[in-house]
């Protein structure tokens, strides 16, 4: 990676190309200093979508940066926020793959499963939403019980589910180790 700026890695599916990714970039001298970004394109299939979702790995757009102007649209997280707000699923879920890549670059990845647990709530599927809320703990290392908003996504994914069947999901989730919980997260 030092003699290149674009390193692409191409393979079969199920062959580990997300794990090694995300292991070269996590690992490289110049990752804790910002400097390295995680692009994931398996969700991208057309080649105008290309940028959007290198970009969007590149995190917010920040005016005062040379080239923002490319740039011009908010945050992957917020737009996806946006969208679920309004109830918008198809575009939210297209959005998911940038999502996910902009976590990765802002290395927390952690909310991009709390935004695919309220997506999958969306979608009426309610174990999945409390599996994500678990992958979630699972990246993290802890569940942020503090915040608002998750506190009352835990509590509608409760009442649908019912208090047993919300926690064996939860823990379908929380219970994966955080390279199983990656790997799921960016399937």
């Amino acid at each position: 990676m030092d003699a290149s700026r674009l390193v692409t890695i191409v393979g079969a599916g199920g062959a580990g190309k997300t794990r090694l990714a995300v292991e070269a970039m996590t690992g490289h001298h110049a990752y804790p200093r910002g400097r390295v970004w995680f692009a994931p394109l398996a969700g991208v299939s057309a080649s105008e979508e290309v940028a959007d979702a290198v970009l969007g790995a590149l995190g917010p757009w920040e005016p005062s940066l040379p080239g923002a102007a490319l740039r011009g649209s908010p945050r992957p997280l917020d737009r996806m926020a946006n969208l679920l707000t309004a109830g918008e699923v198809a575009p939210a879920r297209e959005l998911l793959p940038r999502v996910v890549a902009a976590s990765f670059a802002g290395r927390d990845i952690a909310p991009a499963a709390e935004l695919m647990a309220g997506l999958l709530l969306l979608e009426d599927d309610p174990a999945g939403a409390a599996t994500a809320l678990g992958l979630s703990r699972s990246i993290r290392g802890v569940f942020n019980e503090g915040d608002p908003e998750l506190r009352a996504l835990t509590a509608v994914l409760v009442g649908r589910l019912g208090g047993q069947e919300y926690d064996r999901a939860y823990r379908a989730g929380a219970e994966l180790p955080r390279d199983a919980a990656l790997r799921r997260l960016t399937t």
